[in-house]
């Protein structure tokens, strides 16, 4: 496996990692310190499935052309894991 890179989603709102809260200088300095470049998709909060699939649909994308294949989640979120997640992955490309 060749890990290109990080993604995760940030509240406009807050500046903070959706799922877990944290602030977006201390994720900066966690991708810095692991020398991988960092895809931020930012999201209104509340944020409607609308917008957040739309956004994802963007930087998958933005991923393909840069030929990066597959995408590893970290979350239990049914937004990007289980049936509903594969199914929002796929419809994206």
């Amino acid at each position: 496996v060749d890990v290109v890179g990080l993604l995760t989603t940030i509240t406009e709102t807050f500046s903070r990692v959706s799922m877990h809260g944290v602030r977006e200088a201390i994720l900066d300095a966690q991708a810095a310190a692991v020398g991988l470049p960092l895809a931020k998709v930012r999201i209104p909060f509340p944020c409607p499935n609308s917008i957040y699939e739309a956004r994802m649909a963007e930087v998958t994308r933005r991923l393909r052309e840069r030929s990066v294949t597959h995408v590893a989640s970290g979350i239990s979120s049914s937004r990007m894991s289980g049936p509903i997640g594969k199914k929002r992955c796929a419809r994206a490309g």
